[in-house]
């Protein structure tokens, strides 16, 4: 039964449960349904608010309550007002949950989840209040939410969550103190508010502002107590810029709510801060770096200290710390800034500078280096100091100054400064590239003397200051400025200008005064320009200057000019004392000068000094439209009449002459509204132009013209102008022109221009009238047909030219031009050219001359739109330098845009391509560069010849190949092969011409033109070198040669005979020459020996008259050229062509020089020597060496009668030791005289008839063209001792040895008184005609030579002599190598013994190789010969050793080891056998 009940009971209990639970589920299910339905969440959210609104006393709006089935409520449209009733807070749902919203309604602040979607916080400082809406709301809320016991009042919000809200702040007190935030998002938790305290911790926070882009702020505890305030790990970021650190202020406790003097605050931040928002704050460039600083800072309010400032950024880096103290107190504020470790990049300043500030930096200070430096600066005791140390490369600037800082009534004001500068070589070429480095002391001191005056001292010492590439030292400027005057000083002492200056100026008086004095020591002015006074201007004197007035146009004074000196390369020029005056009496102004003697000033009338400019602008305004007229209020009238000796202006000048005075003279007046002024200078000589007759007019009250320009002539080496007028007359705002003036004194060139200058509000227009121009007996018309569309516009504002239409016209040929042009990127120009003549052009040049009837056709655009350019035309009977061509086609077209163009050129001649080119032009308006291909097919290259230079000519040949040009137009290069054939060129200092081989290979690289191997010849003697070589070129300019040529035997000079030449002949040369240069200065090295045909002679060409026919004093005609030239050329310069010839002089050459050319003397011969010469075309002629003689003749002639050759003994000398007409000769030559001599008239001696063998032997000695008197001696060989003894007894005396040898020259014979006898003079005939029958016979330099003579026997009545006539014949000939025959034979002619042959014979064997060793066979006649004695002969042999030596053991050591002298017996000709028979002369 128990049981049973216990069992009821709790299947009841049960089923209560079950009740209950199935009630609670339905009741919960009822009230959410209930809840969701709209009329019950809007009386819930009525009651809702009111009971809110009641609780905190606040007015609080929400639409609708939702609860969520986990206890979830959300108020949507929940709208806060503040105490205007305008929005203070709106939040398109706010989340919460049951029991935070009990709290609230119960009054408490306690919130566990808050989420707020779509908020809107507006802030508003309300006109005439002093806080905002939520400073209010804040302080009501709080006072309503206290507890009503001491219990501090709190807000809690453990999750706090903000979507998608936006913040307004707004001041209407001052409307430009507004911010706004939008897209604001917030995450925070932990949020207490306590009281006035306040602690959370934000997790994330995120906002844009149109001031400062997108901001976020993360992982930051913040905790603020009105005594407190601690942000902590702190992270800012927007965009790449981040702001993370730590930030503490301890305020103090007595009161919580104002900063103190021990206020103590902590700051450590790291920042980095980039572009895109700084660009929020400043207008920076593209290229600006993230800027980072490190912050570190603490102390108090009256002792703070930022003891780390780092700043890194790729322009600016310092380290730097800063300690204030007093900084907010009403005590003097203490301060100490240090900064090290500066480096700033000046040349990237742009990099971080706003660009609105960019403008007002020079643009130089851009150009220096790197600024390193350290500094500090301090104030203390209202005095601040400050001192840095700076060094920017080179240059070095060390500063300190001390500034001391007053109040009155409050306002700081500076009472004292001092500072000094220290500038080391800091460079001032950046402003003005004149200006070098700077070496610098500045002091600088100032003081306070009354309350808005101070007195500033200046002392400035200039050590050094480069200007001009000069250097300048020692200049020191000081200066002392008071409130009523100024007084200074400058003095400078240097090699260049040395000079001493004072002023003063005067404030003090009523009439303010001023005065300058300069003493000039010395100020030479090419310093400026280094041609003023050719090298030298220098300028001394004295300047005194005194004037008084209060405004400009008050002044009077003068400018007194002393002891005026100027000296240049020349003379010394001094100058009168003189005054330069202005004075105004009754508003009459007149400026002079007194006693000046190098200019004329006088200046009257009523005007004012600051309108003089004015008033001469406005002279030109009257006549000329284009000027702007000034306006000008009170009425001003002068006379002006000024004059200036131009003389010193020539000589301060020295390209500049003047002929006589420049004078300039007018009236203007703007009440008469008169301008006119005159201008006359008549000569101008400048840079070699020559300006004559020169007269400028201008006058607005002529009714023919308002301007006038005539020049007599304007000539230079390139044009003539004569007769050159311009008239001009205004029309309103037209300016009609007419222009006249030829180019030839003939007047056949006439050039007549007629045009019209239009100015309206937006342009200037030129209009070209109907104008005629012949020239060169081509007359071309402009605008024929006088239309008015011939305008050349321009545009100032928008700075465009257009050329409307230009026609220019003569017969069929017609030139037209159109265009525009507004900038590189916007215009267009278009030409054509119908028939016209190269010749008429005048493109010709010294080295183009161009010839041909062109059609072209030019068109080029460019704009936004269009961008093409077409160039196509054609050339017809196109004739280059001479050469015809053919015909020449030309087709390019491209883009103006990308610059690129295609280019095509043809020359052909009679349907023959013998050059086309193709290819590209890139850059044209830029850099242009190129890339063509030439294709050439035996083009001829004669058209080269005016472009070498003179030092080469006859360039010929016809070239095939392939040539690929590259690279910038202005340093273009070329790569390819090609090949030459009839090549040749000719050389024209040395008269030769060569052709080279054909297939020549010529290879091109870079700039330079390779002739690989190759044999050329001469044209004259087809002589054979070989050379290679290379030509180079400066773009095609400057051409350049280096060739090197090997020869055996090639002509190398071929000098015909010309009256100024020094020599001339023919030069063939085996050895090496060397061509090299540039084609205006080329040098040729030649180092050889002289080769078979070598022939110089070197004439004597001036006639001095008959004073002296034997030996005249001759004049180096290039030294005297190069002294009459040196006056206008300087010979350091030269242009031309150099010859070095170091040479092997040996017996292939033969050298011949014309003593006397009037008589006919030369003297000619070979040997051996080793010679330098140095010629140039400027005249340059040295010669260095020595010859020494193996062989030849001095024909000597003399008197009419002489005319004897003498054989040159071996082993005399010529020496050259520069000047090659000064050289110095030692030579001995000897005459044999035919058939001997009868000694019997000497001695005197009846009984002797025989004639001996006799010799005339002759000494030239000194200068070769001007030997000293030579000296004879007469000599008998193979003659018994006792009988020359006898003889030279008789010839002792000088005078007596002279006659006889004279006679023997003249006649043959000896003589025993001055005379010529009869047997003498036919002496001279017979020989004459034996030389023309010996010439006729043989040749000189055969081996056989073969001579016919008849002599004439001795006839005397005083010694009773008469021997018989006799006709020879002389015979010499070489065997063998080893063995030589010479000899004579004759029979008696008119005597007893005409069917005897008489003579003499000899052999010679050489028995070495050597020929030093020799022996011989004779026969001769004998010595004497008595009257009535028959001819007696000696018969014998004989052997010979010849060996030179110079001491005794030398003989013997060559005798012992058998040594000789090989060289010199090799070149040695083979002597003559004896002197008893006849000697052979080479008459060449």
């Amino acid at each position: 039964m128990r049981q049973q009940k216990y069992s009821f009971t709790i299947k009841k209990l049960y089923k209560l449960i079950v009740i209950l639970i199935l009630f609670i589920i339905v009741f919960l299910v009822v009230s959410l349904l209930v809840l969701g339905m709209p009329i019950v969440q809007s009386r819930l959210a009525l009651h809702l608010t009111q009971k809110i609104n009641h609780s905190i006393q606040s007015e609080i709006k929400v639409e609708g309550v939702s609860i969520e089935y986990d206890g979830a409520v959300n108020l949507s449209s929940f709208f806060l007002a503040d105490h205007h009733s305008d929005t203070l807070f709106y939040a398109k749902n706010f989340k919460t949950d049951l029991y935070s919203l009990g709290q609230w309604v119960d009054g408490n602040l306690f919130f566990s989840t808050t989420e707020f979607e779509d908020v809107y916080l507006k802030i508003i400082k309300y006109e005439g209040e002093e806080n905002n809406s939520l400073s209010l709301f804040t302080q009501k809320l709080l006072s309503h939410s206290a507890p009503k016991d001491d219990s501090p009042s709190v807000v809690r919000l453990d999750h706090l969550n903000i979507t998608e809200g936006r913040f307004l702040m707004m001041d209407n007190n001052n409307q430009k103190k507004s911010l706004q935030l939008d897209q604001v998002r917030l995450q925070a938790q932990d949020l207490f508010i306590v009281n006035d305290g306040l602690e959370v911790s934000l997790q994330k926070m995120s906002f844009v502002s149109t001031a400062y882009g997108a901001v976020n702020l993360s992982e930051t505890e913040l905790y603020y107590h009105p005594c407190t305030l601690d942000i902590s790990n702190f992270k800012l970021s927007s965009g790449k810029s981040l702001v993370e650190g730590n930030f503490n202020l301890l305020l103090s406790d007595n009161d919580p709510l104002e900063f103190q003097e021990n206020t103590s605050i902590q700051l450590d931040l790291k920042t980095e801060l980039s572009r895109e928002e700084l660009k929020y704050f400043a207008d920076l460039s593209e290229d600006f770096q993230p800027l980072k600083m490190n912050v570190s800072a603490k102390g108090t309010l009256k002792d703070f200290e930022f003891y780390k400032l780092e700043v890194n950024q790729n322009v600016l880096q310092f380290n730097a710390k800063l300690h204030l103290k007093e900084a907010f107190s009403e005590a003097p504020i203490q301060a100490n800034f240090d900064f090290q470790d500066l480096n700033f990049r000046t040349s990237e300043l742009k990099k971080i500078f706003p660009s609105k500030f960019l403008d007002r930096i020079p643009e130089p200070v851009f150009s220096y280096p790197e600024l390193r430096g350290r500094g500090a600066l301090s104030l203390r005791d209202k005095t601040i100091k400050t001192s840095f140390q700076l060094q920017m490369g080179n240059a070095s600037m060390n500063h300190s100054s001390q500034f001391r800082i007053g109040f009155e009534e409050k306002i700081p004001k500076l009472t004292q400064f001092e500072g000094v500068s220290i500038i080391e070589n800091l460079d001032l070429s950046p402003w003005n590239k004149k200006w070098g480095a700077i070496s610098s002391v500045l002091n600088l001191s100032a003081h306070r003397v009354s309350k808005n005056d101070l007195n500033v001292n200046l002392d400035l010492k200039l050590n050094e200051i480069e200007f001009n590439n000069k250097t300048f030292k020692n200049i020191t400027i000081k200066g002392d400025l008071k409130p009523k005057g100024l007084q200074g000083s400058f003095s400078i002492k240097d090699q260049y200008i040395s000079a001493a200056a004072g002023m003063a100026f005067s404030w003090e008086d009523p009439q303010h005064k001023y005065q300058f004095d300069l003493n000039l020591d010395q100020l030479n002015l090419h310093l400026f320009n280094a041609e003023l006074g050719g090298g030298k201007a220098v300028y001394s004197g004295d300047l005194n200057l005194f004037l008084v007035g209060n405004t400009f146009d008050d002044l009077q004074g003068n400018l007194l000019f002393k002891n005026i000196r100027f000296e240049n390369q020349l003379k010394r020029d001094s100058f009168n004392d003189f005054i330069l005056e202005t004075n105004l009496i009754d508003q009459k102004r007149s400026i002079k000068t007194i006693n000046s003697d190098i200019m004329d000033i006088k200046i009257e009338g009523e005007f004012q000094l600051t309108k003089l400019k004015d008033l001469f602008s406005n002279a030109f305004a009257e006549a000329f439209p284009f000027v702007q007229k000034k306006k000008i209020e009170k009425s001003q009238d002068l006379v002006y009449d000024i004059s200036v000796e131009t003389n010193h202006l020539t000589a301060v000048f020295p390209k500049l002459y003047f002929d006589k005075k420049a004078l300039f003279r007018g009236i203007l007046s703007t009440k008469d509204n008169v301008s006119k002024m005159t201008l006359n200078i008549p000569k101008i000589v400048f840079n070699g132009i020559n300006t004559e007759n020169i007269e400028l007019q201008l006058d607005n009250q002529n009714p023919l013209f308002n301007t006038y320009m005539s020049l007599g002539k304007i000539q230079n080496d390139s044009f003539t102008l004569l007769d050159f007028n311009t008239l001009g007359v205004k029309r309103a705002d037209t300016l009609n022109f007419r222009t006249e003036f030829s180019s030839t004194n003939q007047k056949t060139d006439l050039f007549e221009l007629n045009y019209s200058l239009i100015v309206d509000e937006n342009r200037s227009l030129i209009l070209l009238k109907p104008s005629h121009i012949e020239y060169e007996n081509n007359h071309w018309i402009l605008n024929p047909k006088s239309d008015k569309n011939h305008l050349i516009s321009f545009d100032p504002i928008q700075q465009s030219i257009s050329l409307n239409h230009i026609l220019v016209e003569q017969g069929e040929e017609r030139i037209e031009l159109r265009g525009s042009y507004q900038s590189l990127q916007n215009y267009q120009l278009s030409l054509n050219m119908d028939k016209v003549l190269l010749q008429n052009l005048a493109l010709s040049t010294e080295k183009f001359n161009l010839k041909g009837a062109m059609n072209l056709s030019l068109d080029i655009q460019r704009s936004p739109t269009l961008n093409g350019l077409q160039f196509n035309g054609s050339v017809d009977d196109f004739i280059l330098n001479d050469l015809d061509m053919g015909s020449l086609r030309f087709f390019t077209s491209g883009n103006t845009q990308l610059n690129s163009y295609g280019v095509n050129l043809i020359v052909s001649n009679q349907a023959h391509e013998t050059l086309s080119i193709n290819g590209n032009i890139l850059g044209f308006d830029q850099s242009p560069r190129l890339d063509l291909n030439f294709n050439f097919d035996d083009f001829d290259l004669s058209f080269l010849n005016p472009v070498v230079g003179e030092s080469v000519n006859h360039i010929r040949g016809e070239v095939s190949g392939n040539v690929n040009l590259w690279g910038p137009l202005d340093t273009p290069k070329h790569i390819g092969q090609l090949i030459l054939h009839k090549g040749g060129l000719g050389i024209p200092e040395i008269n030769t011409d060569y052709r080279i081989a054909d297939g020549t290979e010529i290879s091109l690289t870079d700039q330079s033109f390779k002739f690989n191997t190759t044999d050329f010849h001469d044209t004259l003697y087809n002589t054979k070198a070989v050379v290679e070589g290379v030509m180079r070129h400066t773009n095609f300019l400057n051409w350049a040669f280096d060739f090197s040529i090997v020869s055996d035997r090639i002509l190398m000079l071929n000098m015909p005979e010309k009256e100024d030449e020094i020599f001339f002949g023919e030069g063939f040369l085996g050895g090496k020459v060397h061509l090299y240069g540039p084609s205006n200065n080329l040098t040729i090295d030649v180092v050889g020996s002289s080769e078979k045909g070598t022939s110089i002679k070197i004439p004597w060409a001036d006639d001095y008259g008959l004073a002296d026919t034997s030996f005249i004093e001759f004049i180096n005609k290039n030294k005297k050229n190069k002294t009459q030239a040196s006056g206008t050329e300087d010979s350091n310069k030269f242009s031309g062509l150099r010859m070095n010839f170091e040479l092997d002089v040996n017996e292939n050459a033969e050298i011949k020089v014309v003593i006397d050319k009037e008589s006919g003397s030369f003297l000619s011969g070979r040997g051996a020597g080793n010679i330098l010469m140095e010629i140039d075309t400027n005249g340059k002629f040295n010669m260095f060496g020595d010859f020494i003689t193996y062989e030849g003749i001095y024909n000597f002639k003399n008197l009419g009668v002489i005319d004897k050759k003498f054989n040159l003994k071996p082993g005399g000398t010529i020496v050259w030791e520069g000047d090659p007409l000064g050289a110095q000769m030692d030579l001995e030559a000897v005459y044999n005289v035919p058939g001997g001599a009868n000694p019997a008239l000497l001695l005197d001696n009846p009984n002797f008839n025989r004639k001996i063998p006799t010799e005339v032997l002759i000494r030239l000695q000194g200068n070769l063209l001007k030997p000293d008197d030579p000296i004879f001696e007469i000599d008998f060989p193979n003659t018994s001792a006792v009988f020359t003894s006898e003889i030279n007894y008789r010839l002792s005396d000088p005078q007596i040895s002279q006659l006889q040898a004279i006679s023997l020259l003249s006649q043959g014979i000896f003589i025993n008184e001055v005379s010529v006898s009869v047997q003498g003079i036919t002496n001279n005939l017979y020989e004459k005609a034996s030389d023309l029958f010996s010439n006729l016979l043989g040749d000189d330099q055969g081996k056989l030579q073969v001579g016919v003579n008849y002599l004439q026997g001795d006839k005397s009545r005083l010694l009773d002599v008469n021997s018989e006539d006799r006709l020879g014949l002389t015979l010499s000939t070489q065997i063998t190598d080893k063995i030589l025959l010479n000899g004579k034979i004759g029979v008696p002619v008119g005597g007893i013994e005409e069917t005897l042959i008489v003579g003499d014979i000899q052999i010679d064997f050489i028995l070495n190789e050597e020929g030093s060793l020799k022996a011989k066979v004779f026969n001769k006649e004998n010595e004497f010969r008595y009257i009535g004695d028959e001819l007696g002969y000696t018969q014998g042999v004989g052997l010979s050793y010849q060996v030179d030596f110079e001491t005794f053991r030398e003989l013997l050591t060559k005798i012992v080891k058998g040594q000789s002298d090989k060289a010199f017996q090799k070149q040695l000709p083979v002597s003559d056998p004896t002197n008893t028979v006849i000697n052979f002369i080479n008459k060449k």
